[in-house]
């Protein structure tokens, strides 16, 4: 082993330290851990407090490392890749092994780091009630091995990838390949019945059923909500953590394997553009120009055409039969396949909707200022909400998807739709958090304009913990009880909040385009 890789490391250590990113994210975490102890304290004696705060800060580790991880780890190899630098970075003389460990080490102990920051209040939620140690031992012993997997497949998406978007995208991938893919080829071949369904011996009882289950058992996330259960016995979690850092480990051997044989992409300030997702098929057919144009551009350049289209229904529907399918034999036939497979489907429908509405708005403009054409889509001779528009219609198409499967899902279960509507429709709450998700959107694209990545995961955390703070100022602090008040003025701060990012948007846009 190069003694030089550990320049590398020390490297990466202090730009970690230097990064105003790392302090907000430590920041987050404490700040969700002392929101959890105020809210143990104020709970005095009832229930199982220190649990409670344990539980909070153990699902907020979860969910950062879950959509930080595509940004932090998946950027080892392919920053150098856009910076034109991974050939200097070969010509030192080091190895791929050094210089693969050299660039994923640091990152690594920078986020096991962060668990460490949490002892003292793991401490306090012990001191609590509620938490035992063997829970707090197991459920950062999952933690720890789950950031060691997402650092592993991390490493392998960064070597293969041409871009970090592309390799977060694979990073995507690969979890929904590990954790779901064989739900959904359960739910596939339930369709074909006889042979293949439930009670009957088939296929996918006899050989797919005790497969889904074993991933199951290996699943962190099923794990983690095991390990926080108030009657917890202490049992050992080696399987899970064996099996993480099992694929963690065969990650990094085939990103080493393979780091000679892939290309070091190298390219300019405005690489060249593909068709998305497009690129899956060979054939290239010379396409007419839609009468707009920028919402032709954007359609097929950023938001996959219509082979995304294409792929994008196929990942609803196999998601909808999969899960269907699984509680249906879990529930031994006794509920009927066709209003879960109706439910499951509206539900990814509107979840994936707002997902990929909440992606698009970070790229719309953010790939525009990194290929360096927002200054000649600002000098355009038409207004500038003009051509915007055209935009956000080309992104929008890539949206069908998600909405014909919530529309598709809704009108088989019409009558649940239709209680849950008559139930909602005078709840101010509801249309509140219509507002929520609104803002966060336009909050996402005002941070794309800032931030090379990341724009999602920041602008979820600051909503998800302004939120946090408006709700325990409001009821713990303040003592308020009554909530018409409390919906009321957050709808108005909401509402206020997206004119501002609607006047701030175009500033920041023509800003950049002057650069």
């Amino acid at each position: 082993m190069n003694p030089s890789m550990f320049a590398l490391v020390h490297r990466s250590l202090r730009v970690d330290s230097r990064s105003v990113s790392t302090y907000v994210l430590r920041s987050v975490v404490v700040f969700f851990g002392l929101l959890g102890v105020l809210a143990a304290h104020n709970s005095g004696s009832i229930g199982e407090p220190g649990l409670e705060m344990f539980k909070s800060l153990v699902w907020v580790n979860m969910f950062l490392i879950t959509i930080g991880s595509g940004n932090f780890f998946g950027t080892v190899i392919t920053e150098e890749k856009e910076d034109m630098t991974l050939g200097l970075l070969r010509m030192t003389g080091l190895s791929p092994l050094n210089i693969l460990l050299g660039k994923s080490a640091g990152r690594l102990i920078s986020a096991l780091l962060l668990l460490f920051i949490q002892i003292p209040l793991v401490v306090l939620a012990v001191s609590f009630g509620g938490a035992s140690i063997d829970q707090v031992l197991s459920a950062y012993a999952v933690l720890g091995a789950y950031v060691v997997f997402m650092a592993g497949i991390g490493v392998l998406a960064s070597v293969v990838s041409k871009s970090n978007k592309s390799a977060a995208g694979l990073i995507l991938f690969l979890l929904i390949l590990i954790w779901f893919m064989p739900v959904l080829t359960l739910g596939v071949l339930g369709l074909f019945g006889g042979g293949f369904g439930v009670g009957t011996g088939g296929l996918a009882e006899t050989y797919f059923v005790p497969v889904v289950e074993w991933f199951w058992s290996v699943n962190p996330y099923l794990e983690t909500g095991r390990i926080l259960r108030i009657d917890y016995a202490g049992a050992p979690t080696t399987r899970v953590i064996m099996f993480l850092l099992g694929v963690a480990v065969g990650a990094f051997l085939a990103a080493w394997a393979i780091f000679r044989k892939v290309r070091t992409f190298d390219q300019g300030t405005t690489p060249g553009r593909s068709l998305g997702l497009e690129r899956l098929t060979r054939r290239r057919k010379s396409r007419v120009i839609w009468a707009f144009p920028v919402a032709w551009k954007d359609f097929y350049y950023l938001s996959g055409g219509r082979i995304g289209i294409v792929v994008k229904s196929a990942i609803y529907l196999s998601i909808a039969l999969g899960f269907g399918y699984l509680i249906h034999y879990n529930s031994s036939g006794r509920v009927k396949y066709t209003d879960l497979f109706g439910g499951i489907l509206c539900n990814i429908g509107w979840m994936g909707f707002v997902i990929e509405l909440g992606v698009l708005s970070g790229r719309i403009f953010r790939d525009e200022i990194k290929w360096q054409t927002l200054s000649g889509l600002v000098t355009l001779p038409r207004p500038m909400p003009e051509w915007i528009f055209e935009k956000v219609c080309g992104c929008a198409l890539s949206l069908i998807p998600a909405f014909a499967s919530f529309v598709f899902g809704a009108l088989i279960v019409l009558d649940d739709v239709g209680d849950f509507l008559g139930d909602v429709r005078d709840e101010p709450g509801f249309w509140v958090f219509c507002l929520y998700v609104a803002a966060a959107i336009l909050l996402t694209n005002y941070l794309s304009l800032f931030l090379r990545w990341g724009a999602l995961a920041a602008a979820g955390s600051i909503c998800v913990v302004c939120g946090m703070i408006f709700a325990f100022i409001c009821f713990q602090i303040l003592g308020i009880r009554d909530e018409g008040p409390v919906v009321g003025f957050a709808g108005f701060a909401i509402l206020m909040a997206i004119v501002f990012l609607l006047i701030r948007i175009p500033q920041r846009l023509r800003v950049l385009a002057a650069q």
